[in-house]
């Protein structure tokens, strides 16, 4: 229920919980019948999204309540979020080893992690998104009886589990947070861990103990983790977090000196920043350094346009880029972004599908106006044909297009991208490159439109914590942009236009 104060990302939901009526099964069956019931979907805790209007954010892919009651198969993995005026909201928890979004809910949208698109959503849909996690996350942890041990049941819409042996009742978890940002005169605190980013600071935060109040819990979290003494705390507002269960209590607070030390536990660096510099942090004047990974042809041909913009864009930002067709370990924080060209699977990741590049068959005219154009397949191997070396991904998209080709077929053999490539624009035999750069380099040409090989995904992805990092996820989202125009623009044959 929105109301008039400050709103923080995942509160403000616009719906109407009707909390009296979630007891009345009767009711609650009612509502998900109804023709006006709409559904949303959460698989492994990612929300299904589809674009909103102006293709630039996120909003929710609803679909008719009576798909959510098919996909649920029951009241144990639905939830009965509330009212939207008078349409009932219902939402399905998928647990399924498969992407849903390639089987029933095909063509509806796509599963997104919810830290990447919460602000790209509409605030109150962030919202009604935030509440469904934290609620299956609950229900997930939840199953069994905390008195007895046996199974539980899901009742009140979800909002209640019952203990199937002893009927004790069991309701949702939310744990107090209290984060504080101390202040002395004109300039405040922050801290760092050496996990995080390098530049990366944050305010304090953690857990209300039993038995304390939310200000001593301020004034306790600022003494251990910092050695600051509290003078005064001023509540800010609040913010639901639901990763899994907790509510973000944001908190002022006046300490007695600007000084103060890491404990070298929870943090291992603070800094104090005046009034100026945290005006500059908020616009978006930040400052570090960001390291990219990319393919070396993705590295040497296609980013340099794009870092020219984000240099434009954060003159603060020291960029670091990295070419290596090796896969760089994020994980390992071998670097902060990683451009792939297959989908990451790490849980540990936070990866977002920009599109498909098509690769094409290709030569220079040089090289064309001398030996002539193939027309045909089999006319191709009467060519000096550009391949790897040891690599074998040519010949096996070769074979899967039934193509007969072997590492004798290449008379010209590397297995540096960029070297084939060259070896492409100097005229010296006929290869596969992407399209794009095809496009863009004088004198190339697209040979053989019969032959069409598998397209390269396009992933950008990043660690989970490097995402919190403002300076991280300013570069991760301009980059994002970036490749995205340029798969748009590059993905089309010569000639071809957008069709209205």
């Amino acid at each position: 229920m929105p109301l008039d104060n400050f709103v923080n990302t995942f509160a403000g939901n616009p719906l109407d919980r009707a909390s009296d009526r979630r007891g009345d099964a009767a009711w609650i069956a009612e509502q998900l019948a109804s023709p006006d019931a709409l559904g949303m979907a959460l698989w492994n805790g990612q929300p299904l999204v589809e674009p909103s209007g102006d293709g630039q954010g996120r909003q929710i892919a609803c679909f008719p309540g009576k798909l959510a009651a098919s996909l649920a198969g029951g009241t144990e993995r639905l939830l009965f979020l509330g009212l939207w005026k008078s349409a009932p909201v219902f939402a399905v928890d998928l647990e399924t080893e498969a992407d849903p979004s390639a089987g029933p809910l095909e063509g509806m949208g796509r599963f997104e992690d919810l830290r990447a698109v919460a602000l790209k959503l509409p605030p109150g849909e962030a919202a009604i998104t935030a509440t469904a996690k934290q609620m299956f996350e609950w229900r997930r942890r939840h199953r069994h009886c905390a008195a007895c041990g046996e199974p539980t049941d899901a009742v009140d819409g979800g909002w209640k589990r019952r203990c199937t042996a002893c009927g004790t009742e069991h309701f949702p978890r939310t744990d107090p947070v209290v984060i504080m940002l101390p202040y002395h005169g004109d300039r405040c605190m922050l801290g760092r861990q050496d996990a995080w980013p390098k530049g990366m600071f944050s305010a304090l935060a953690g857990f209300l103990e039993p038995g304390e109040s939310i200000e001593e819990a301020c004034a306790r979290e600022l003494a251990e983790e910092a050695g600051l003494r509290t003078r005064r705390v001023r509540y800010h507002s609040t913010q639901p977090w639901p990763y899994p269960s907790s509510l973000m209590i944001g908190l002022i607070a006046e300490v007695e000196d600007d000084e103060g030390a890491p404990d070298q536990t929870e943090l291992s660096e603070i800094r104090w920043f005046t009034r100026d510099e945290a005006r500059k942090l908020i616009a978006g004047q930040i400052e570090g350094t960001v390291r990219i990974t990319a393919s070396t042809i993705v590295s040497h041909y296609i980013l340099p346009p794009m870092l020219r913009d984000l240099r434009r864009a954060f003159p603060a930002i020291a960029l670091e880029l990295v070419p290596s067709d090796s896969v760089e370990n994020l994980l390992l924080r071998e670097s902060d972004i990683a451009v792939r060209m297959f989908r990451p699977t790490q849980l540990e990741l936070i990866a977002r599908q920009l599109g498909d590049l098509p690769i094409v068959a290709c030569a220079h005219q040089a090289y064309l106006g001398a030996r002539g154009t193939p027309q045909s397949v089999d006319e191709l191997f009467d060519h000096d044909l550009i391949g790897y070396d040891r690599g074998e991904i040519l010949i096996a998209a070769a074979k899967a297009m039934g193509i007969a080709v072997t590492r004798d077929s290449f008379v010209l053999r590397t297995d540096s991208q960029t070297a084939m490539w060259e070896m492409m624009k100097a005229g010296l035999g006929i290869g596969f490159a992407q399209r794009g750069l095809v496009n863009d380099t004088p004198g190339m040409r697209e040979i053989l439109p019969m032959i069409v090989p598998p397209s390269l995904e396009v992933w950008l992805t990043t660690h989970r914590e490097l995402f919190l990092s403002p300076r991280i996820r300013a570069i991760y989202d301009r980059l994002a942009t970036g490749l995205t125009d340029y798969i748009a623009r590059t993905s089309r044959r010569p000639g071809q236009l957008d069709t209205p």
